[in-house]
């Protein structure tokens, strides 16, 4: 079968100790979304807004023409995570994602990037799972072959 062009890619950042003064303010978060998805091509639609129901955290949705912008922010911890995801060779969700963190100024954070959308092989579409059970039970076998030849009686 014949697949379209659905290649795309997820960034999700955890941002740590960002910029209070901008994290408060979720009306200037909504317009640096606005301004980093139209400066990228996210082809922003709209964003939709909602409070938490604990302190003044917000969550943002932005729905792209081919993909989302979702950031939820928690002021009080100066702590926001944000995926940005888009399909297509036209947008840069990756960039993006940069420029927004650039923005709230973190001073530290965490990146995971997911490339979705690759029909490749059926072989790649499986879940492969990995044990390391046998390395642990050789690591306890190697344990008591060292014990008994360290604890065993030397001749005289």
């Amino acid at each position: 079968m014949e697949y379209p062009d659905l290649r795309g890619k997820l960034i999700a950042l955890d941002m740590y100790n960002c910029d209070a003064n901008i994290l408060e303010d979720y009306q200037r978060v909504i317009q640096i979304i606005e301004t980093r998805c139209k400066e990228f091509g996210m082809q922003l639609l709209k964003i939709e807004h909602s409070d938490a129901e604990e302190g003044n955290a917000y969550t943002l949705f932005g729905i792209c023409v081919q993909g989302h912008i979702v950031l939820h922010a928690f002021p009080e911890y100066g702590f926001c995570g944000m995926d940005t995801y888009s399909i297509g060779q036209e947008s840069h969700p990756s960039h993006c994602a940069k420029a927004i963190r650039s923005d709230l100024n973190p001073d530290k954070i965490k990146i995971t990037i997911l490339n979705r959308g690759d029909f490749g092989s059926e072989n790649d579409m499986k879940p492969h799972r990995r044990s390391s059970s046998k390395l642990i039970r050789r690591t306890k076998n190697f344990g008591g072959k060292i014990k008994k030849i360290i604890l065993q009686p030397r001749g005289i």
